[in-house]
């Protein structure tokens, strides 16, 4: 095991440097935390991935017990989850670097699948994969996971729609990384979107995660507000009024087009609609706190919001 500084730059890959980095931002390290890294260590020793975990507990040595010998930590202490992947990015020395979350398991090959995907496109710089609900048994936690992940539900397209895929199973190659001076946000909130909008971003359901999170009524809503206000705050850049007032705007429309695309990504997965049916309604409730977190973070920032989220 590696011990890194709070601050490290960005590393620069190296042709004669691991194919593949993963990086996975935690919070709260846990039992999921074991699960994801347990399923990746076969994983990685098949394809020679560098492992980065980014630790944002405050109690030292928090990750240690599911940790491989040969693993990165970069310990933040207090730090968001903008923060810590924007670390994890930092520190990576793969040739492409993918992102995960340490509730979410990678299925089997995950790894070798993000390698042959970016094989076979080699001029685009980006790719996302498929995410599975791991949590099923609750109404509610079906709908937490449908307001993020409706539009990545296997089967994919090859191309993303007007959604931007999460970064809980996002590769990007790091040559494409190289030329931004990231800040917390940045990745998520900027760099995914424009790559999406410009054709240089691809679909592969061959690469598939797991997630599995349970908040329960009160914390999904609270949830949901605390991921639209930050997603509206950051990157911290001032934005002029016209723009605001535009985006504000946009949030209010927010709950009946994403309802509207919701449905749509669940009908187009036949297999999905008897699970998803019964907690539209409880979709409806949880994009209308995204879109008043929003409201919230274009009116006065993101605040203490991104530290409320996993």
């Amino acid at each position: 095991m590696t011990g890194r500084g709070s601050r490290p730059t960005r590393s620069s890959p190296r042709p004669e440097g691991p194919p593949l980095s993963v990086v996975v931002a935690t919070t709260h390290p846990g039992p999921a935390l074991s699960v994801c890294l347990a399923r990746l260590q076969e994983q990685r020793e098949a394809t020679g991935a560098e492992l980065v975990i980014v630790d944002g507990s405050p109690e030292q040595d928090a990750v240690h017990g599911a940790l491989a010998d040969d693993a990165t930590v970069v310990r933040e202490p207090g730090g968001d989850v903008f923060r810590l992947r924007e670390l994890g990015a930092r520190a990576a020395t793969g040739r492409v670097i993918a992102f995960t979350e340490d509730h979410c398991v990678p299925a089997d090959g995950w790894c070798a699948a993000i390698l042959a995907a970016h094989a076979a496109h080699p001029h685009t710089a980006a790719v996302a994969g498929a995410t599975r609900n791991g949590s099923q048994d609750a109404l509610v936690d079906r709908a937490n996971f449908l307001v993020t992940f409706a539009p990545v539900l296997p089967p994919l397209s090859s191309a993303p729609g007007r959604r931007v895929p999460p970064p809980n199973n996002v590769s990007i190659k790091a040559e494409s990384l190289a030329p931004y001076e990231l800040i917390p946000g940045l990745l998520e909130l900027e760099i995914v979107p424009h790559l999406a909008r410009v054709g240089h971003l691809v679909l592969d359901d061959r690469i598939v995660v797991s997630h599995a999170q349970s908040h329960g009524r009160l914390g999904s809503v609270r949830v949901h507000f605390h991921n639209g206000r930050s997603s509206a705050g950051l990157p911290r850049r001032q934005v002029p009024a016209r723009e605001r007032v535009r985006r504000i705007v946009d949030s209010v429309l927010l709950v009946p087009r994403h309802l509207a695309e919701t449905w749509s990504e669940v009908w187009r997965r036949p297999g999905e609609r008897r699970r998803a049916l019964p907690a539209m309604p409880w979709v409806m409730v949880l994009l209308c706190a995204h879109a008043v977190g929003q409201i919230a973070g274009l009116l006065t920032g993101p605040g203490t919001s991104p530290m409320a989220l996993e």
